[in-house]
């Protein structure tokens, strides 16, 4: 007999995800687009990206995000501890590699921000360094 029911994943504890889930779909309800990205850097401030369309989901290159870089280097809180990216039909993904690499050559501890994804069966927590490609953090310290 199959188990319908999901499965726990001990590195997800809801209470620590709960204000950015929130703020993901809070977002997405009151901003018509794709995609949002909510991170939370370590000085405790919250910043979300929000993606109008796929293209600027894929690129990560379009104002907002461009602004929102500014922002980050200008008040010196580029450490992001933990992220969470949501479409608009609620489903959690792994962010675009552009975003994940403008956020590593941003601050390199950003390989350890910590992302809520979704796993076969249950909300998975992976650090960006996780999903990035083997040689990458090589070439990251090459620069």
């Amino acid at each position: 007999m199959e188990n319908t029911k999901k499965q726990r994943n001990p590195s997800y504890k809801e209470e620590e995800w709960r204000f950015l889930l929130a703020k993901a779909q809070n977002t997405l309800k009151t901003v018509p687009s794709d995609q949002v990205v909510c991170m939370q850097s370590s000085k405790g401030k919250l910043y979300s990206l929000i993606f109008a369309d796929l293209k600027a989901t894929i690129d990560a290159a379009d104002d907002m995000t461009k602004r929102l870089f500014a922002e980050l280097n200008t008040n010196s809180d580029k450490k992001i501890d933990k992220l969470v990216c949501m479409w608009n039909n609620g489903g959690i993904d792994l962010p675009s590699f552009a975003l994940r690499d403008r956020l590593c050559k941003l601050d390199r501890e950003n390989m350890t921000a910590k992302m809520l994804l979704q796993g076969l069966n249950a909300l998975i927590v992976k650090e960006i360094g996780a999903t990035m490609p083997k040689e990458y953090q090589k070439d990251l310290a090459n620069g």
